[in-house]
C-alpha cells in the first residue's frame, strides 16, 4: 500500500477513488474526536477492504492533524505493518479459523498501554473465521475497550458473524467500481491490456486483477484473496501474528518483533 498524502488509500501510486465515501467518514470522525472503537468492513475480495483497514489504522495512530497525514513515522510504520501498536490477527497455519486462544491473547495485548499516545489497533481478517468461542471472547473487548483502541473486522461475509458482534461495530461497506471503471483504473495503473477479459474471470475485483498478467494466455484464474501473509511475494512483506502477541504478553507487555 502506498500511503500517498493521507487523503486517499493508494496502490502502485493510484488512488482507490471508490473508497472516497468511507475515507471521508473516517476523516470527519477523527477530526471531531468520534472515531469508533470498532469497525466492520464488508468487502468483496480484491475490492480495497484491506487498504481501507490500514487507512483506518493510520487514522487512529497518526501523530499529526488532520489524521491521517500519510507521511509521519506512525503512518509509514502502519503502511509497512511495522507499527508496535498494530496487531494483525489471521488464522494460524493449517487452520481456517480464528480461535479463542488467539482472541484471548489479543484481548490481553489490547488491555496494555500502547507504545504511542494515539492508541492501539487490531485488524482481524477474515473476521468470519471467528469460531463461536472466539467471537464470544472478543465481545468483552468490543463492549469495554481501553480508550484509544480500534478493532477492525475485515470480512467478505458479515452475515456469518454473530449479531452481538455486528451490533457493536460501525459498518463500512466497500463497493468496487463497475466493470468499465475497473478496467480504466487498471489501465492507468498497469498500462494497456485486455483488462476486460481479466475482470470477466475475477469479477469487479481491481486489486486481484492488478496481480494478474493478462499478456499470458490462460494465466488468469479465479482465486481466493489470501489473508495477511508473510510470503515475500504476497501483498505485504511483514505481519504480526498471534505468536508475537503471546510472546509479548509473556514478556510483560512488550511487543514482539515483526516477522520478516
Amino acid at each position: 500500500m502506498n500511503t500517498g498524502t493521507g487523503a486517499m488509500p493508494a496502490v502502485v501510486g493510484h488512488e482507490l477513488h471508490w473508497l472516497a465515501p468511507q475515507v471521508t467518514a473516517l476523516r470527519q470522525a477523527a477530526a471531531q474526536g468520534r472515531l469508533p472503537h470498532a469497525l466492520l468492513i464488508q468487502d468483496a475480495p480484491g475490492g480495497g477492504g484491506r487498504e481501507l483497514a490500514l487507512y483506518a489504522a493510520q487514522t487512529r495512530l497518526c501523530s499529526r492533524a488532520p489524521a491521517p497525514c500519510g507521511q509521519c513515522v506512525d503512518c509509514r510504520r502502519v503502511a509497512a505493518l511495522a507499527h508496535p501498536d498494530l496487531w494483525l490477527l489471521v488464522p494460524e497455519e493449517d487452520s481456517k479459523q480464528l480461535k479463542i486462544d488467539q482472541v484471548r491473547a489479543l484481548n490481553e495485548a489490547l488491555s496494555l498501554t500502547g507504545h504511542g499516545a494515539a492508541g492501539s489497533v487490531a485488524i482481524l481478517e477474515p473476521a468470519e473465521a471467528l469460531n463461536a468461542n472466539a467471537a464470544n471472547a472478543l465481545l468483552k473487548t468490543l463492549e469495554e475497550p481501553r480508550p484509544g483502541v480500534l478493532i477492525v473486522l475485515l470480512t467478505a461475509a458479515a452475515g456469518r458473524l454473530p449479531a452481538t458482534v455486528r451490533s457493536r461495530c460501525q459498518r463500512l461497506n466497500v463497493q468496487p467500481p463497475g466493470r468499465e471503471a475497473c478496467a480504466a483504473w487498471l489501465r492507468r495503473s498497469r498500462g494497456e491490456a485486455d483488462w476486460e477479459a481479466v475482470l470477466e474471470v475475477l469479477g469487479n475485483a481491481p486489486l486481484l486483477a492488478l496481480q494478474q498478467d493478462p499478456a499470458i494466455k490462460n494465466s488468469v484464474a479465479k482465486t481466493k484473496h489470501p489473508p495477511f501473509s508473510l510470503e515475500p511475494n504476497s501483498w505485504t512483506q511483514r505481519a504480526f501474528y498471534v505468536k508475537a502477541i503471546e510472546d509479548a504478553v509473556a514478556k510483560g507487555g512488550k511487543r514482539g518483533k515483526a516477522a520478516a
